[in-house]
């Protein structure tokens, strides 16, 4: 995992727990934080088409910075 500052989608550990213990038992499915809701409801009203592109885009990049992490 990229270690990354809190701040816009990124959680906190204690916030990302908090949110998960908030949902358990209650719903059968949750998106956790507000803002992965709001990713999640992106991703279930684009195409497929918009939306592979866009994770690609993201997974590039987070290879790109683990491959220079381990080549430090």
């Amino acid at each position: 995992m990229l270690k990354q500052k809190a701040g816009g989608g990124v959680l906190t550990v204690t916030d990302a727990v908090k949110n998960a213990f908030r949902d358990l038992g209650k719903d059968r499915r949750t998106n956790g934080d507000w803002r992965h809701a709001i990713k999640g409801f992106g991703a279930e009203i684009l195409p497929i088409e918009v939306i592979n592109p866009i994770i690609l885009g993201q997974m590039k990049k987070v290879h790109a910075k683990i491959i220079a992490r381990e080549a430090a």
